[in-house]
This record gives C-alpha cells, sequence and structure tokens, in this order.
C-alpha cells in the first residue's frame, strides 16, 4: 500500500502531535520533578552535613564539659564551698607548730565579697627563727586550700639569742560564693 501525499503528511503531523504531547505532559512533568527531587536531596545533603557538624560539635562540647567539670572539682578542693574556718585553724596550728611558728594572736578580719568567691583573712603575730618562718610561710602556700600570705612585717627580737623575729603579716583564704557554679 502506498501512502498518498496527503497520509504522509497526516502522518508526519500524527507523529509530531505525539511527541508534543510525550514531551509537553510526560517528558517536562518529568524533568520538572527531576529538578525539584535534585533540589529537594542537595537541601537534604546540607542538612545531613549540618547535622554531622552538630553532632561533632556537641561531642566537642561534652568532652569540654567533663574536662570543665573535673577541673571544678579541682579548684572546688582548693576553693570550698563553705568557710571550714574549724578546718582551716587546726591545720594551721599544725602547721605552725611543726615549723616551731608561736603564732601569739590571730584574729579573722571582715569577710571580702568578690564576684565569684569569698576572701576570708586573718591577721596573725607570731614569733620564731627566720628559718621556721619562712618553711611555715612554704608549707601553707603548698597546702590545699589557697592561701596567700600578704603584709608582711617582720622584726628583730632584741636581747634574745636564738636570734628570733617578730612576724605580723595576714593569711587570705578563699571559698566560693553562695550561688556560684
Amino acid at each position: 500500500m502506498k501512502l498518498t501525499k496527503q497520509h504522509k503528511i497526516l502522518l508526519v503531523v500524527g507523529i509530531i502531535a505525539l511527541i508534543y504531547v510525550f514531551y509537553s505532559y510526560l517528558w517536562r512533568p518529568l524533568g520538572v520533578k527531576t529538578k525539584t527531587v535534585e533540589k529537594k536531596i542537595t537541601e537534604l545533603k546540607g542538612k545531613v552535613q549540618l547535622a554531622r557538624t552538630n553532632t561533632q560539635e556537641l561531642e566537642r562540647i561534652k568532652k569540654e564539659m567533663e574536662s570543665l567539670t573535673t577541673e571544678l572539682k579541682e579548684i572546688e578542693s582548693y576553693l570550698p564551698k563553705k568557710k571550714e574556718i574549724p578546718s582551716l585553724l587546726r591545720n594551721l596550728t599544725r602547721m605552725a607548730e611543726k615549723y616551731q611558728v608561736n603564732i601569739t594572736n590571730l584574729a579573722p578580719q571582715s569577710p571580702n565579697q568578690r564576684d565569684y568567691f569569698v576572701e576570708l583573712p586573718f591577721s596573725i603575730q607570731s614569733v620564731t627563727n627566720y628559718h621556721g618562718l619562712a618553711t611555715f610561710l612554704t608549707a601553707l602556700a603548698q597546702s590545699e586550700r589557697i592561701i596567700n600570705t600578704v603584709n608582711l612585717r617582720l622584726t628583730g627580737q632584741l636581747g634574745s639569742e636564738e636570734k628570733t623575729i617578730s612576724a605580723t603579716f595576714n593569711l587570705i583564704t578563699y571559698t566560693f560564693k553562695e550561688g556560684s557554679p
């Protein structure tokens, strides 16, 4: 069967119409949908990457938190949460006896409030020799609690054969302030 020219034209127009319908109703919507899906995939990949980054950051923060908690516990041993004055005085007396420092006067002073801690000063007058005082102050500086020695004044004892001195100084110890971390 031979196709006439009119049939050939109709056949070509029909094929073009089929191609147009296929492209318009199937291929193009599929392309748009593909682009939408690709865009969502890209967004989800970004969110996954952000989640991974956040997870790594969270792990780093957890490790840092553990480290800081350990450090805080260590610092709390140097800065107790309570004044613990009796314990401090017992340790001070024991050290003074050990290093042959005769404490003649020990007077608590007014506490000084700071942002996160309280300074607890004590005025001390003592009689000892140079070596005894030096080892006593060194032992205080190396004790578990933070104890600072300030305003040290030394006076030689006249008429003494043992080369004794009179030492007046302030000790400052610290505690965490109520409501501090």
